[in-house]
């Protein structure tokens, strides 16, 4: 679908797509705005410039297909989710089916927010990188990337967090959590950077 109809879907009033899509939407347009800034750089750029910025047009690329990628990997986890608690649940063995089923859709809800915020942080980084080595005419076009990739780390952190609060898994919700706080902290030191590069330069 085109973007006019995705908004139209996530208006629908149906539960996908929601939240955890749009994050993912959000990292991708952060993804494609490094893309933009790279492109604007490569038209001037010569020598070792150009090969780091090709790499840096690539990646971002990348970035951008699999945060895309995610937009639908989110409101079908969600629909597993909805789909496990479905299942029957008259005998024993069926109950006990269905609970499994239910713990491994949580664990796969939390896993793609998860992903979400890795790929973004490092949308996030890449922003910050042509934003202090890219055209310094769209160093605002890096900030808006920066803040998209920001956007999205956040609210995919929120869909983490409801979704591991059904995980029964200790160690799975541990890990996690610490996985969260890191990307978190490391966006925290991105946003000062913005700020700072923002300061200096407009």
């Amino acid at each position: 679908m085109n973007i006019k109809e995705f908004l139209e879907d996530i208006a629908s009033g149906n539960p996908t797509p929601g939240g955890g899509s749009v994050a993912a939407f959000a990292g991708s347009l952060s993804s494609a705005l490094v893309r933009m800034v790279s492109n604007i750089t490569l038209k001037k750029a010569e020598g070792v410039k150009k090969e780091n910025f090709e790499s840096l047009e690539e990646e971002a690329r990348f970035l951008q297909n699999e945060l895309w990628r995610l937009v639908d990997r989110d409101a079908e986890s969600f629909n597993r989710v909805m789909n496990a608690f479905k299942l029957p649940k008259e005998t024993p063995e069926e109950k006990e089916k269905r609970k499994e089923e239910i713990q491994k859709a949580f664990q796969e809800a939390t896993r793609v927010p998860y992903e979400t915020m890795e790929k973004s942080l490092q949308a996030g980084k890449l922003a910050v990188k042509v934003m202090r080595e890219g055209n310094p005419n769209c160093i605002t076009d890096g900030a808006v990337g920066f803040l998209m990739a920001h956007a999205c780390m956040k609210g995919a952190a929120l869909n983490v967090r409801i979704n591991l609060g059904s995980v029964k898994d200790e160690e799975f919700k541990e890990k996690v959590t610490k996985g969260v706080d890191r990307f978190l902290e490391e966006a925290l030191k991105l946003e000062d950077e913005v700020n700072k590069l923002i300061d200096e330069n407009i």
